[in-house]
């Protein structure tokens, strides 16, 4: 996952999406993954330890989605809301606000908040004194 720099978040939150009966042409988190190879393995192997419980594919992806958050404050979001209320707008840190208090909950009309940043923003850090 490292050296395909894939987001962890993301990952684990959708692997909660694979059931007993996936196929490997249909995860498209395969796309994410340098060595393809490995990764096919890795999801085979995990497709059939699904298919070795007895818990449905419904309890397991229920109880998943219970540990592994939807939303995280990822840097950008942050200094983009930072920037906003040095301007007196507080309205991103309300947002974020509201979509951090339920994290592990489906928000649609703000599911572009659980997006990895874009390739440009990537290196933006914030600090502990931000």
């Amino acid at each position: 996952m490292h050296d395909s720099k894939v987001d962890f978040t993301n990952f684990f939150r959708n692997l909660s999406n694979l059931n007993k009966e996936s196929k490997l042409t249909e995860i498209l988190q395969r796309d994410e993954f340098v060595d393809r190879e490995h990764i096919d393995q890795w999801f085979a192997d995990y497709i059939n330890r699904l298919q070795s419980e007895t818990a449905s594919d419904d309890d397991r992806k229920n109880l998943m989605d219970t540990v592994n958050p939807k939303y995280i404050l990822r840097n950008h979001l942050a200094q983009a809301a930072i920037e906003k209320a040095q301007q007196d707008d507080f309205s991103e840190v309300d947002v974020l606000f509201r979509i951090l208090s339920k994290p592990f909950d489906e928000q649609l009309a703000l599911h572009h908040y659980s997006k990895p940043p874009p390739l440009d923003l990537q290196r933006v850090a914030v600090s502990c004194s931000s």
